[in-house]
């Protein structure tokens, strides 16, 4: 799978889910979930925007039953969502974070999902196998430290009054 293809198959997953939200499904916000604030988080390498990243929040508060996460544009902006359950708004509750962000490298070797469903066992393991090792040898363009929640040392608060942030990934190599 591409990485259009993998931003595709997360787009209609968000989509599905917010159209059980908005269709009445688990539509009313769910006790105990937080009141949100806008934040703006942009992600860039060498004065380039970075498209396609999942960039996550990670309370520092354990015991959380919400989770807050969202994918960059072509403009390496991210928008936020909170989901509980199968609740989600548009948004981040005010709070500290760890921030973690991630890309799955675009390399050739990848095969579509009906290319993939058309082969063997054994050419499965052997293509997974080749798929691996070329991920493993394409560049990185985030930086493996900051997709690790433990390691990140990127952090931020979030209030009503301090709600951007701009990442320039080159920062962290």
């Amino acid at each position: 799978m591409n990485r259009h293809q993998l931003t595709l198959v997360l787009s209609v997953s968000c989509f599905l889910v917010l159209i059980s939200t908005l269709s009445g499904c688990n539509s009313k916000r769910p006790t105990g979930f937080p009141e949100l604030v806008s934040y703006t988080l942009q992600v860039g390498k060498n004065g380039q925007p970075v498209q396609d990243a999942s960039v996550n929040l990670v309370p520092e508060k354990t015991g959380q039953e919400w989770t807050v996460g969202g994918a960059t544009n072509d403009k390496g902006l991210v928008v936020f969502y909170t989901h509980m359950n199968a609740y989600m708004e548009k948004g981040v509750p005010e709070g500290k974070y760890k921030v973690t962000i991630s890309k799955i490298p675009d390399v050739p070797e990848r095969l579509s999902k009906q290319e993939m469903d058309k082969l063997s066992k054994e050419e499965f393991v052997e293509y997974t196998a080749r798929l691996q090792k070329a991920m493993d040898a394409a560049p990185k363009e985030v930086p493996s430290i900051l997709s690790s929640r433990s390691n990140t040392p990127l952090s931020i608060t979030v209030t009503q009054t301090d709600n951007s942030l701009t990442v320039k990934l080159e920062d962290y190599l």
